[in-house]
């Protein structure tokens, strides 16, 4: 098991061609378009238009993921003071 790891972490270090560079952050799961809406309470349809005004996403090929930290950056960029 040490060495599966010892194994993955080398991989993602190596600056072979092709290959994957070292990350700086710890790697946090991405969420969907479902999980995003429920975390804002709205439909996936009003995220996808939120994306289409500069919503803050990932796309690989035809899925759609977003970064949890950008998601809290964008809502706290909307707060309005009262």
């Amino acid at each position: 098991m040490a060495s599966e790891r010892a194994l993955a972490s080398d991989s993602l270090t190596r600056k072979a061609p092709g290959r994957m560079h070292a990350v700086s952050a710890p790697l946090r799961p991405l969420l969907t378009i479902q999980q995003v809406a429920e975390f804002l309470s709205v439909s996936p349809r009003t995220v996808r238009r939120l994306m289409a005004r500069g919503f803050p996403h990932v796309r690989f090929g035809r899925l759609l993921r977003f970064d949890q930290a950008d998601v809290l950056r964008w809502v706290a960029g909307r707060r309005s003071e009262l």
